[in-house]
């Protein structure tokens, strides 16, 4: 019998490692987003970012997550060569 299949979601964690929140989905509902989301693994709720919010936050945003969203293609290469790194490093030890 095949296991059921558990939803893909984006996980948050504290920086020393423990999950403190997965997102499921972020869907848009008039001008509002809405995350379906489940927090420190015990409850999922829906909740919701206002334009408002975003809008009185922006200076945080600017500051990190735009520019981490402009380095995501560098995150996106060093993690296609970075097996190949790891698989040559090992074959070395090997000769």
């Amino acid at each position: 019998m095949s296991q059921p299949t558990l939803p893909k979601s984006l996980k948050i964690y504290t920086q020393d490692g423990n999950e403190v929140l997965k997102v499921y989905s972020i869907t848009r509902e008039k001008d509002n987003l809405i995350m379906d989301c489940k927090v420190l693994d015990a409850m999922r709720m829906d909740v919701m970012i206002t334009p408002d919010e975003v809008l009185d936050n922006l200076r945080m945003l600017m500051k990190a997550v735009v520019p981490y969203a402009l380095f995501l293609p560098l995150f996106a290469v060093k993690r296609l060569f970075k097996p190949r790194a790891q698989k040559r490093a090992a074959s070395a030890e090997i000769k």
